[in-house]
Parts: structure tokens; C-alpha cells; sequence
């Protein structure tokens, strides 16, 4: 658990007993500023497998436009 002023934003010792403090886990939370709550921890839509295969996908698809492109020179 880790817990934060709501109001500096300062991480603080367990066991605070701050009145403006807020507790959270931050593996499966995080503590959002911008409206002082606590929400759901979103992965980051650029670590995802479907991502990381659509990126890869593209990188090939160069590569082969590449590789055709040094056989026609050939020609």
C-alpha cells in the first residue's frame, strides 16, 4: 500500500494519519492528480501483443517492398 497527500502529493510513511492522505496499491492503482482520486491502473495500449504485432507486421511489409525493390535492380 503505498499513501499520498492529496494535497502536496508527497508519498508518506505508513501509517500517516493525515487527514488530506489517501491509500492505494499502486500495482493495480494509481493516484490521479488532476481529480485527487484513486483509479484502476490502464496498461499502456503500446505494451499490448496486439500492438507490438501491428508494429512488427509493418516493419515487415518494408522490409519485403525493400527486398523486391534490390531484386529489380538486379535486373
Amino acid at each position: 500500500m503505498t499513501t499520498i497527500d492529496t494535497q502536496t502529493g508527497r508519498v508518506l510513511p505508513p501509517g500517516s494519519k493525515i487527514k488530506s492522505a489517501i491509500s492505494f496499491d499502486p500495482n493495480t492503482e494509481r493516484y490521479d492528480p488532476a481529480t485527487k482520486q484513486v483509479v484502476p491502473r490502464t496498461p499502456d495500449p503500446k505494451h499490448s501483443l496486439a500492438y507490438m504485432v501491428e508494429q512488427l507486421a509493418a516493419k515487415v511489409a518494408v522490409l519485403e517492398q525493400w527486398k523486391e525493390s534490390q531484386e529489380a535492380r538486379r535486373t
